[in-house]
């Protein structure tokens, strides 16, 4: 997998904001390659994500979890995004560190 997955840095962000925003709130960048490794129940309790229940379904803001803590996983991996965002969902971001000037590249990759 390119980059490694040891590099992805989980993100959680607040309601109504995109993974695309979040990453970049926190000096990182939104990597789309990360998310099937974080559209599990348990990746998302890695996460520090307490699910009481958990759906899933084909919207653009999943993986998330809502405020009364169903977490929501994506169906449909080619919906996978970096700019989904919903009022009532706190996105679970796959975000990675970047060489400035080279985005393709993250820190300590090669």
């Amino acid at each position: 997998m390119w980059p490694p997955a040891s590099k992805m840095k989980v993100v959680i962000s607040e309601r109504n904001q995109s993974c695309k925003s979040v990453c970049h709130k926190n000096g990182f960048i939104c990597e789309p390659e990360f998310f099937p490794l974080l559209n599990k129940a348990d990746a998302l309790k890695r996460a520090g994500v307490h699910c009481k229940k958990v759906s899933s379904d084909k919207v653009e803001q999943a993986p998330s979890v809502d405020a009364h803590g169903v977490c929501l996983l994506q169906s449909q991996p080619l919906l996978f995004g970096c700019v989904g965002q919903h009022p009532n969902h706190q996105r679970v971001c796959p975000c990675r560190s970047f060489t400035k000037g080279q985005i393709a590249l993250c820190d300590n990759c090669a």
